[in-house]
């Protein structure tokens, strides 16, 4: 066992892969023929767009 976590640390780094642009899209967000359709929903859209605006201010 020792001898596979020298054989780890000797390995190269792994490089990180740039994100897929057609995922991070527009298109591909939540929203339109994306979003949830499930029973609490449209109450979720509703709190996010709260949220967003600046809801809880309680200061």
């Amino acid at each position: 066992m020792k001898t596979r976590t020298a054989a780890r640390l000797a390995a190269k780094p792994r490089t990180l892969k740039p994100r897929n642009p057609l995922a991070t899209a527009a298109l591909m967000r939540k929203g339109g023929e994306h979003a949830e359709r499930g029973k609490k929903a449209s109450r979720a859209r509703q709190k996010a767009d709260w949220l967003r605006k600046g809801g809880r201010d309680d200061g």
